[in-house]
């Protein structure tokens, strides 16, 4: 299992915008071929997880105790990691980390 996908709960800000109780994460995500299950896992909370990309049970798994706003922004997170290492471009955690933020207040208002 690959550790380097794992965020700390509360690294997105939470938000005020009401499209964040609209948001129905998918089942599954495709990247490149490969078709990842969502997975919402409660061990992840004593690890003190927001998140997991396990690669090579093609999931990716978010703790429970994340609202809505912070389910999609670590879902987004550990599917740039996923993007990351499936397309080979190097990207640091720092980077994924801005990269996430910006993209979740993107997908956020592409809902309106």
């Amino acid at each position: 299992m690959d550790t380097e996908g794992i965020i700390e709960p509360g690294s997105c800000a939470a938000s005020s915008n009401s499209l964040t109780n609209k948001i129905k994460l998918p089942e599954t995500i495709q990247i490149g071929g490969t078709v990842y299950q969502i997975i919402i896992d409660g061990t992840l909370i004593d690890r003190h997880l927001a998140g997991e990309l396990d690669e090579a049970k093609g999931q990716i798994k978010l703790s429970p105790e994340q609202c809505d706003h912070d389910k999609l922004c670590t879902l987004i997170h550990e599917a740039l990691h996923a993007i990351s290492r499936k397309y080979n471009i190097p990207l640091s955690e720092e980077q994924i980390e801005g990269l996430d933020d910006g993209l979740t207040q993107f997908v956020l208002q592409m809902m309106c």
